[in-house]
């Protein structure tokens, strides 16, 4: 690690992969318990309907495997039960920088 630069928080986890039809889904879960997924879905199409018909075929599917949305993911769950004060300083940095916004 270069001088100077510390290790605010270690991410280890415990992956599983799945393609099923057109999607591709992720699993990760933390030696804590703490547990995560994506599901992705690839579309070279910018067409809003287009678009709009792809959230809703991830939508299906993430009910249908019980999962919910999450802004937040796996490296704030790890700062959050890590280092704490690491956590404060970054999401008031990130509020601040998020009000700021036009």
């Amino acid at each position: 690690m270069p001088d100077g630069w510390i290790i605010l928080a270690t991410v280890e986890t415990r992956r599983q992969h799945w393609a099923w039809q057109q999607f591709n889904i992720v699993h990760d879960k933390l030696p804590d318990g703490f547990e995560i997924g994506e599901i992705e879905l690839v579309s070279s199409s910018s067409d809003p309907c287009h678009l709009a018909a792809m959230t809703a075929k991830l939508d299906k599917i993430a009910a249908q495997l019980g999962l919910a949305k999450q802004v937040k993911g796996k490296v704030n769950h790890c700062l959050r039960t890590q280092n704490p004060e690491a956590f404060k300083i970054l999401s008031d940095e990130q509020e601040k920088y998020e009000n700021e916004k036009p």
